[in-house]
This record gives structure tokens, sequence and C-alpha cells, in this order.
């Protein structure tokens, strides 16, 4: 998530960070290239589709090559998101800090 700027395009001075789970297992991830298709203002719950990940110092690196954006997203999830910046006055994704659900 880019804190300063949360709809930022990908770029040479942009680098996200997420946590990746698939409802059992957690990892953290990196934009290791710049994906056209990945924002911080994707939906929670957002589905990628990651083939043959590198990792390294156990984050994923996300590529081109090996990351899809499938699109989705958790309605329960943004519920929460939505909550937390009404109450907060900023939260997750919103570039606002902010108490985090």
């Amino acid at each position: 998530r880019d804190e300063r700027e949360p709809n930022t395009p990908a770029g040479k001075h942009r680098l996200l960070m997420a946590r990746l789970t698939d409802g059992f297992s957690a990892v953290s991830a990196i934009e290791y290239e710049p994906l056209r298709e990945l924002s911080s203002s994707l939906p929670p719950g957002t589905k990628l589709l990651v083939v043959n990940p590198v990792v390294r110092r156990g984050l994923l690196l996300l590529a081109e090559e090996n990351t899809t954006v499938l699109g989705g997203g958790v309605r329960a999830l943004e519920a929460l998101r939505d909550a937390a910046a009404r109450g907060a006055g900023g939260g997750p994704g919103t570039g606002q800090p902010g108490a985090a659900p």
C-alpha cells in the first residue's frame, strides 16, 4: 500500500507490498516490477493468480510474467475497510492515517 498517494500508477517510483492469503496460509508479497493492474485501491479480497513465483527473503516477488489480477472482492472485508475509514477518518486503502479493522 502506498500511504502517500493511494492511487499512484505503476511506475519506477512505486512499491506495493501486500499480504496474500488463500484462506489458510498467508505470505507477504511485493511488486518487484510495475504491474499496471495492481493499485492500492483494489477491493479487499481481490483474487490474484501467481504462477511460478520467485521468493526472496520470504517475500513473493510479483511481476508481469508471473502475476495476473483475476478481480473479485470480498464484501465483508470491503465493509470493514469502509467502516474503519468512516470511524477513524482514514484507514487501510484511504491514504489517511486511521485505525485498522
